[in-house]
This record gives C-alpha cells, structure tokens and sequence, in this order.
C-alpha cells in the first residue's frame, strides 16, 4: 500500500472533503475523508466505494482502484480516509470537460461503449443518487488520435449512502421503484442507455448474480468500515432490487420526462 501526500484541497462538502494527493511513486490520487459531525451526509462511504467496486468490476464496469489511507494535512493532524487513484494516462479528463463531439456522438469516440450504454441498470441496481454531475464518469487515452478508455470513480452515497438518503422513505417505498426521481444520466448518454435491447442483458446479469457474489462483495468493505446491522441491510437492498431491477428499468424507459442531467 502506497504511501500519499497532501497536494492541495479541492472540495470541502457536508458529505466530506476532499484532497489532491501524490504518492511516493508519483501516482496521483483523490483522498476523501469525513469528519465525525459529518456522518449524516457520509454515512459508511469507505464501505460504500469498496462494495460498489468490487459489484462493477464483477459487471465488467471499469472502475478507479481504491486504497484505504492516512493522509497528514497542511496542519500536520492526520485524516483516515480513502484514496481513489487516477489513471496515469497523459489526457484524463472528466466526462463534464469532454469536448463536445465526444458528448454528441460517444459511440465515436469511446472504446467499450456497449457496457457504457448499460451504466444506468448498473445505477439503478445500486442506488446511485450522484452520477449526474458527469464529473463521475472519466475519461482518459494514452494518444490524442485514439479512442478514450473510461472509468467509473466517487460511489459514497450508492447503497445505504448516507442517513440522509432514507431520511423521508424508507429504501423499501415505491419511491425508489421511480428512478428518474433521484437518478439523471450524465449529459449526453440517455439515447445509448434508453434501449431495452441494449439494457436487458445488463438486467438480466444482475439478476442471475447469486446471494454468495453479492456477499463476496460485500466482504471487500475494509474491516471496521460497515457495522455488522449495515452490512445486513446492504445485502438486503442489494437483494431486494436485484428482484425488482427489470420493473425499475421499464418505468424509466416509460418515463416521458427528464432523465438526462443539465447543467444549465
């Protein structure tokens, strides 16, 4: 495990902050920690990053290696948190910052473009309340005249998220079956991801998962970051939408209005 060093701050939020950080091989990295008054808005995020990896990369989703580490800041006190690492490629780039050719016609542009096109069931499946900033969603090519590679990063708030996700509705109401209420693509992507015929193997994958990957995925969350009770309702939703996930789909795809982020 690397060792990391505090860069410079880049975002400080209710649900956590967040540091540009380097290690001593040169990697860069995005260290995000929580303070103890900030558990509301954070809720066991460490967790939450590990098992929705661990669930995307068994899908065949690209997805940012992740180390758990301990970060001394400009003050010298010490933050335990989480390191998302970035790819080491010359052009990385966030999908909000992809010129806009790539945003028009991804298909064009983009290598692995199928699962992409699958990304939102993926959400869906995992309760994904924060994709649709398209600062989650990254790209990045080893050559300018290449196609991008991408890769999925920051997945705190998907499954039990934080408290104050479930503050209003229980993560069993029928809210939650309606999911263009808490869940926009990224700008760009609803015409490759609103096709039943390019969703339904995703669904259908996900459904056929059994109850032992699920707690493979589960077991992934560093020790002491999911309380036993947590990591009971985590396997519940996760279980619970799984049999769900093709009526959640279907409203969507029936869904007239706006499921596309824009942020203007």
């Amino acid at each position: 495990m690397a060792r990391w060093h505090y860069q410079r701050a880049l975002s400080e939020k209710p649900q956590g902050q967040v540091w540009l950080v380097r290690s001593e091989h040169g990697r860069t990295g995005y260290f995000k920690f929580v303070h103890e008054d900030q558990w509301p808005y954070a809720g066991p995020f460490i967790a939450n990053e590990f098992i929705t990896a661990a669930l995307a990369r068994r899908l065949g989703f690209p997805v940012a290696a992740l180390e758990v580490a301990d970060v001394a800041g400009p003050d010298g006190i010490w933050q335990h948190g989480i390191v998302s690492i970035a790819a080491t490629s010359p052009e990385v780039l966030p999908w909000a910052d992809a010129p806009p050719e790539v945003r028009r016609r991804p298909e064009a542009w983009l290598r692995n473009v199928e699962r992409l096109c699958q990304l939102v069931v993926f959400d869906a499946w995992t309760v994904n309340v924060d994709r649709a900033t398209d600062r989650n969603l990254i790209l990045h090519r080893d050559h300018g005249d290449s196609r991008y590679d991408w890769y999925l990063i920051d997945h705190s708030l998907c499954l039990l998220g934080a408290p104050y996700k479930w503050a209003s509705r229980d993560w069993r109401d029928p809210y939650w079956m309606n999911l263009w209420k808490y869940h926009h693509v990224p700008e760009g992507l609803l015409r490759l991801q609103s096709d039943w015929r390019a969703l339904r193997p995703m669904v259908e994958r996900i459904q056929q998962l059994s109850r032992s990957v699920v707690d493979e995925a589960i077991a992934t969350a560093p020790a002491g970051s999911l309380p036993p009770d947590q990591a009971r309702q985590t396997r519940n939703l996760l279980l619970y939408r799984q049999r769900h996930l093709e009526r959640i789909i279907r409203l969507w795809l029936a869904h007239p209005g706006v499921k596309e982020y824009r942020p203007h």
